[in-house]
């Protein structure tokens, strides 16, 4: 039997902004908060240099 559900699929920069934009909602540690930031920052880039 092959086994698929470890494999992560393509996430395009538009979700994963959205998705690390919720979690920034929910997460209330300022240092976590900081680090999701960067997160978002990295996917906005990456949403920019597409090809």
């Amino acid at each position: 039997m092959r086994r698929h559900n470890k494999r992560q699929g393509h996430r395009s920069p538009r979700s994963e902004i959205t998705r690390l934009e919720e979690q920034l909602k929910r997460e209330h540690d300022s240092v976590s908060r900081e680090a999701i930031r960067q997160q978002i920052e990295h996917w906005r880039r990456t949403q920019n240099n597409s090809r």
